[in-house]
């Protein structure tokens, strides 16, 4: 699971923890307004569906307790 307060490690590199992989787009019509882009690959589709996975088996654990 990510940790998005521990230290960058390399092994974090080109997932949604490194800053470097979004894009900021400004709109010159629209001085407030911005949008932060993230394009999701397949590896980060795989990586989100464990993490929701595991997620969900841990609140069923909690359920049954």
């Amino acid at each position: 699971m990510y940790d998005f307060f521990n230290e960058m490690t390399p092994d974090l590199r080109s997932t949604p923890r490194d800053q470097s992989a979004w894009v900021l787009e400004e709109f010159p019509d629209r001085p407030n307004a911005v949008r932060w882009t993230y394009r999701i690959t397949d590896k980060d589709y795989k990586e989100a569906v464990r993490q929701t996975l595991e997620r969900w088996a841990d609140r069923d654990e909690e359920e049954k307790e």
